[in-house]
């Protein structure tokens, strides 16, 4: 169980302060308390018993034996994330019973003592998050609203099915505060219509359009691929944002640090080969690297 938070302590659902690549990731029953990295022993794993497989093999939960419910606090923040990533279908996930105690997140084996990067990498944002549906398992991702931690925007996803029309699945992705798409909508109008009022696509270039992505092999994989819309469409990871003009023969240009930089002359590179190469060069580069084009 966690220490008795003291009276400064305040309800928290922010970020991750620190992780390592040999820790676990441990959750909280009581929400004053934040989520915590931690290097977990044999003892602690045989305390938690239980286990829950997360979607794709990502991972488990170790639980607090059911016998012992009825003397812990529910744990919503695990309940949740049970929901979002969870296995089986999304009907299926969102019915899973409410979980109770402290909660150790580990690898996709039984025995693994350590979270794998993805959810450290989502968790450690330190918001907004975007909340995404899809219609169909071959739809794409589609932005549902913004929330500012990432419990809040996963509460949020799984209220989504009983709300709108039916849903495949729901997830949630690390968001862009409103100014900042608000700048890179600003700037991709000016990019298709130069000289012309930004009112005049405002209707085609809302910041609400702006897709977060999960991970930069996901926007990598979307900025190789097919187009899939022949209007312009707009992704994003982290501060890294990628414009695809309209049109059957579609250019690229990526916005970040304020600038707007032309990609369709870049040589084209498929697959791993420009995920390896461009997008985290863009990505890690300053805004002078950018302006001089020496990423």
């Amino acid at each position: 169980m966690s220490p008795k938070p003291t009276t400064a302590t305040r309800p928290t659902s922010g970020p991750i302060a620190s992780c390592g690549n040999d820790q676990a990731l441990v959750i909280p029953a009581d929400p004053r308390w934040p989520l915590r990295a931690r290097k977990i022993t044999g003892s602690l794993l045989h305390a938690t018993p239980a286990r829950r497989v997360l979607r794709g093999g990502r991972g488990h939960l170790r639980l607090t034996d059911a016998s012992s419910r009825s003397r812990l606090s529910a744990n919503p923040r695990a309940s949740v994330l049970a929901r979002l990533h969870g296995v089986g279908t999304l009907t299926e996930r969102l019915g899973h019973d409410e979980i109770f105690g402290d909660v150790v997140l580990v690898g996709p084996r039984g025995r693994n003592t350590v979270a794998l990067q993805p959810f450290w990498d989502l968790l450690s944002h330190p918001g907004p998050y975007q909340v995404q549906a899809r219609r169909g398992p071959a739809d794409g991702w589609t932005a549902m609203g913004q929330h500012p931690d990432w419990f809040s925007a996963a509460t949020a996803a799984v209220d989504l099915p009983g709300q709108t029309p039916p849903i495949h699945d729901v997830r949630i992705a690390p968001g862009a505060d409103f100014a900042q798409r608000w700048d890179w909508a600003q700037l991709a109008a000016r990019q298709l219509a130069p000289g012309r009022s930004w009112h005049a696509f405002g209707h085609v270039l809302r910041p609400s359009q702006i897709t977060a992505c999960l991970s930069l092999a996901e926007l990598a994989d979307i900025f190789t691929g097919p187009a899939t819309s022949l209007r312009p469409t707009f992704f994003n990871y982290r501060d890294l944002a990628l414009l695809r003009s309209a049109g059957t023969a579609p250019s690229w240009s990526a916005m970040r640090h304020g600038l707007l930089i032309p990609l369709s002359g870049k040589p084209v590179l498929r697959g791993q080969a420009r995920n390896a190469q461009l997008l985290p060069r863009l990505l890690n580069a300053t805004r002078d690297q950018l302006r001089l084009g020496r990423y």
